[in-house]
């Protein structure tokens, strides 16, 4: 037996290959990920955003951070970043 006649019986083994996959999107689960929203223009934010991306965009309307963003607090968000932050660069190897 040829690598031809091998290479098509892995193909049957693993399955009808005929079948074109389902077009998936990410877009509802792009939006379930922004639920930082601004208070004041209600811009939703990427819950990834960090403490000097909501700073920013306070600032572009001239609003403090506690105004744009009441439900967060500032000095845990930056605690929580610097910890964060820490860990990465405890887990990384000294170079050498």
């Amino acid at each position: 037996m040829g690598n031809g006649a091998k290479a098509q019986t892995t193909r049957n083994r693993k399955g009808n290959t005929d079948k074109a996959k389902k077009p998936s999107s990410q877009l509802k689960s792009n939006i379930k990920a922004q639920n930082k929203i601004c208070a004041w223009c209600l811009q939703p934010l990427q819950s990834t955003a960090k403490s000097a991306e909501l700073e920013d965009h306070a600032k572009k309307h001239g609003k403090t951070f506690e105004e744009c963003w009441p439900s967060f607090n500032l000095a845990e968000m930056k605690a929580t970043e610097q910890a964060n932050e820490a860990k990465k660069t405890k887990k990384a190897p000294a170079a050498k």
